[in-house]
């Protein structure tokens, strides 16, 4: 829930230019968290019982969530300061068109005519659920996974999987930087071609022999690498496609899509590998990869009004 007010805010202190790539830094804290709670929970629930997993984290948020009511600022016109925009460099044209529009907007505009109305919008809500489906399917279920699969101890298991979430904090910088740089914000190339590595990585770590520990180390830190570069960037083109204002609506609706999915891997994957056993799980994987980079494909020449045209008009001679 904290995800979509984050994601808005960011819009309005990053340049559509640097976005993706401090997206992607922010983004970090999810893999951060993720590892140290991976380690953590278990000390926890050994030294003081299963309800310290849920009483530190939740002290912890409890004191952060004051620490940002304190100290996090709405906008940079909010302080008096100029937009982003105007910070960085001269707005283009049909940006200060954008924003202009955007100033009239009522609650209904945004929800209906900037999000629900907008294909590109849907687009990444359909590729987000894909890509839950796989994220949160190998997030619950990798360790069992690797186990029962590949001859990984329980120990083994939870720090391949911290392997996993730490690659993945470089694989969404690297993303993010691409996507901003070499491809002038253009988010659908780099998420399709993430999501195609990505399943190739998959039927890699299917296919590895039981016992072989080592290779199974590396392909869980390569699939943590390319999987949280699509996470961050349906976030950022969300974002692009919606408009500033409505940045939190259009990443509220992609999250809850993408949260159908994680339900989908929870329960489905676990139904799955009780009856038709882990090739039907991979299988399962696989597909939703293809789709998720479907999706992320039809994006492929569209990015944010700041670019201007994805592609450049033909000069008259």
């Amino acid at each position: 829930m904290g995800a979509p007010p984050c994601q808005r805010l960011l819009t309005h202190w990053f340049h559509p230019k640097e976005i993706a790539t401090k997206w992607a830094i922010w983004n970090s804290s999810h893999q951060i968290g993720a590892a140290l709670v991976t380690v953590g929970g278990g000390y926890l629930i050994v030294e003081w019982g299963w309800r310290s997993a849920f009483w530190v984290p939740g002290i912890i948020t409890v004191f952060l969530a004051l620490a940002l009511y304190n100290r996090l600022r709405d906008t940079p016109e909010s302080l008096g300061l100029p937009s982003i925009e105007e910070h960085k460099e001269k707005k283009s044209a049909s940006l200060v068109i954008q924003e202009e529009s955007d100033q009239t907007l009522s609650l209904r505009e945004i929800l209906v005519d900037r999000v629900l109305k907008n294909k590109l919008v849907w687009y990444m809500c359909w590729a987000n659920m894909f890509f839950y489906v796989l994220r949160f399917g190998l997030l619950t279920w990798a360790p069992t996974f690797l186990i029962e699969n590949k001859g990984s101890t329980l120990v083994g298991a939870s720090w391949q999987t911290v392997g996993f979430d730490v690659a993945a904090i470089f694989g969404g910088i690297v993303a993010g930087s691409l996507s901003d740089r070499a491809f002038k914000g253009r988010r659908g190339p780099i998420a399709m071609v993430f999501m195609v590595i990505l399943m190739l990585f998959l039927i890699y770590l299917w296919q590895i022999p039981s016992g072989s520990n080592f290779q199974s180390s590396f392909v869980m830190i390569m699939i943590g690498f390319f999987v949280s570069g699509p996470q961050i960037l349906q976030g950022v083109a969300a974002a692009d496609f919606a408009s500033k204002k409505a940045a939190g609506a259009a990443n509220g609706l992609t999250g809850t899509f993408g949260y159908i999915g994680a339900g989908v891997a929870g329960v489905g994957i676990g139904i799955i590998v009780d009856h038709w056993g882990w090739d039907a799980a991979f299988i399962v994987f696989a597909v939703s990869s293809l789709m998720s980079a479907f999706f992320f494909g039809l994006i492929w020449n569209y990015r944010s009004p700041v670019f201007g045209p994805a592609k450049p008009k033909n000069k008259k001679k």
